[in-house]
């Protein structure tokens, strides 16, 4: 729909919006994860949520469920700023996780503030002016989208090779009405060739086909030769059409019942005058529902595949993107990156709703999200060569991680010496007096929570002066 607003002159300004709307809504879910992450750790450390913690997340639950209208989004994240000083002050020993968790809040707060004027924006008409919006979602609007060019190829050869066998099986049968077998052949193999599994699909389309023919069977034979003007034309179709044309409008039943109209519509071939042939007809139906037959049965002889190994290819994309995106160097890259895993994690999660958790480890399909937007901080981060290179080792065992998992068809937890090198930079940037150095550990601390959500954190003061061993520059 957004696509199709971009070409109208008069829809510029409400195509924007719902761009922006689109990319916020997209980042909604990856965002709680990232508080929810911080919360629990803070839970399991502390032994239970701090009280002045607590009450400010019931305030914002409050706004965000509308229920406290005297907070505004910039009370909020005032309220959240002087939390953060005086809870890092009284419990310096969770002051990291403390700062990690009401970051995250605010530009949840940011995030959901900018949904809001946007909603406003759509049902005011779309003023002249976009809304001031504070969350940073400008590298996910209008970049690349994630294609699967493997799967992509064997969808459209396996349609090509389709159409090519049944065109061979019509010409040497020399059947005269075969070429509607190919034509329909052809309609159900390419309208459902970018489904995981178009079988199902082909399968309601068949029966759409049979119930099409015979529909039309019965106009054409017993109802058509009472026909002898558009009036009683227009009163013997009306209601059959006006039925479809209702259930066509939800989405369950769209896609059958155009094929019912399209196909018996053809079937009852409205001329001039009535002309049926019934050996003719029947010849046709009988070869437009061979066509789909055989489509049916050249998915389920060359598709065999279905949602499960496209989640997999998917899931396996999302590793390698990451292992890609820790040695980048581009701002370019960067940018790429993120609008790839967020519109990977979009096709993603759809699938894993219908798959259940089938050993794919995608119990949190968010969690490259979160990894992705953590090695982006870093990225952007002008970091000194004294902060930059001990982190290096770290980030390199993470990308060994990563491509571990992409060629495991079940990824594997991520092993403790990963974690320990984390702990360690941890422990050095904390020693550390720049401010770049404080915006680091945070990113570091977040990658740290994204891979071990439950292991409590055991970061190991270095002694004065030691450092990180520096191996390769991936920053």
């Amino acid at each position: 729909m957004i696509v199709h607003l971009g070409y109208d002159s008069r829809s510029a300004l409400p195509a924007r919006h719902a761009r922006e709307f689109r990319a916020r809504m997209a980042m909604l879910a990856p965002q709680l994860m990232s508080v929810g992450d911080s919360l629990r750790r803070l839970q399991r450390e502390s032994g239970g949520m701090l009280p002045e913690l607590e009450e400010h997340l019931q305030l914002v639950d409050g706004w965000i469920q509308g229920d406290a209208a005297q907070f505004s989004a910039r009370h909020l994240q005032l309220r959240s700023r002087q939390l953060e000083t005086w809870l890092g002050d009284t419990h310096p020993e969770h002051a990291l996780t403390i700062a990690g968790g009401l970051a995250h809040l605010r530009a949840l707060i940011d995030l959901w503030q900018d949904c809001l004027s946007l909603r406003q924006a759509f049902a005011t008409g779309h003023p002249e002016r976009t809304p001031a919006l504070r969350y940073r979602a400008r590298q996910l609007i209008g970049g690349p989208r994630h294609y699967d060019y493997g799967l992509l190829a064997i969808s459209a050869g396996s349609v090509a090779v389709s159409i090519l066998c049944i065109s061979l099986l019509w010409f040497v049968s020399g059947w005269e009405h075969g070429y509607s077998a190919v034509f329909i052949a052809a309609v159900a193999g390419c309208f459902f060739a970018g489904q995981d599994n178009p079988a199902p699909f082909i399968k309601s389309f068949l029966v759409a086909t049979v119930i099409s023919s015979v529909a039309g069977g019965i106009y054409l034979f017993a109802l058509m030769p009472n026909v002898h003007d558009f009036g009683s034309l227009a009163a013997l179709l009306a209601g059959p059409l006006l039925l479809l044309g209702t259930l066509a409008g939800r989405p369950q039943y769209a896609g059958t019942v155009i094929v019912l109209a399209v196909q018996t519509i053809s079937n009852i071939t409205i001329q001039d005058s009535y002309r049926a042939d019934f050996p003719l007809f029947a010849d046709i139906a009988l070869s437009t529902t061979l066509g789909v037959i055989f489509a049916l049965v050249w998915a389920r002889l060359t598709r065999p595949f279905g949602m499960h190994w496209a989640a997999r290819r998917l899931a396996r994309a999302g590793w390698l993107s990451l292992a890609r995106l820790v040695v980048a160097k581009n701002a370019g890259d960067h940018a790429e990156a993120a609008s790839d895993v967020i519109d990977r994690t979009a096709q993603l999660l759809p699938r894993l709703g219908q798959l259940g958790d089938r050993g794919l480890a995608l119990r949190d399909a968010t969690r490259e999200l979160r990894l992705c937007f953590r090695l982006l901080e870093l990225k952007r981060l002008r970091l000194p060569p004294a902060v930059r290179e001990p982190l290096q080792p770290a980030l390199l065992a993470a990308r060994e991680y990563f491509q571990a998992c992409a060629r495991s068809h079940h990824p594997p937890a991520a092993p403790d010496s990963l974690r320990h090198q984390l702990d360690d930079c941890l422990a050095y940037l904390q020693g550390r007096p720049e401010r770049v150095a404080g915006k680091a550990r945070r990113a570091v601390h977040g990658l740290r929570l994204a891979l071990f959500p439950d292991t409590p954190s055991t970061i190991r003061p270095l002694p004065p002066g030691a450092g990180l061993e520096p191996a390769g520059a991936c920053i």
